[in-house]
């Protein structure tokens, strides 16, 4: 089966006090595409592309009040949208 393409904008994670969480993201800049077989497979590729998954996770959490694909703890975080 072939795979989706998807547009990956990273984000980096600051804190934001006034925020409920405690924090917010802002956008690097940093825009890729890649081929996967669901946003969540292109997430993880694109959050492990340099190094090993943090802490042995595999699977980065998606949070849904920013929209974002995050490992736990991890200032780094991607949106994931799938283009044609």
């Amino acid at each position: 089966m072939r795979g989706m393409r998807f547009r990956i904008e990273h984000y980096r994670a600051y804190e934001a006090p006034d925020s409920a969480q405690g924090y917010g993201y802002a956008p690097t800049g940093q825009v890729d595409e890649l081929d996967a077989h669901d946003p969540l497979d292109a997430a993880a590729t694109a959050l492990t592309a340099e190094e090993d998954p943090p802490g042995g996770v595999e699977t980065p959490a998606f949070d849904p009040e920013h929209g974002l694909y995050a490992f736990p703890g991890e200032d780094e975080a991607v949106r994931v949208v799938e283009i044609n």
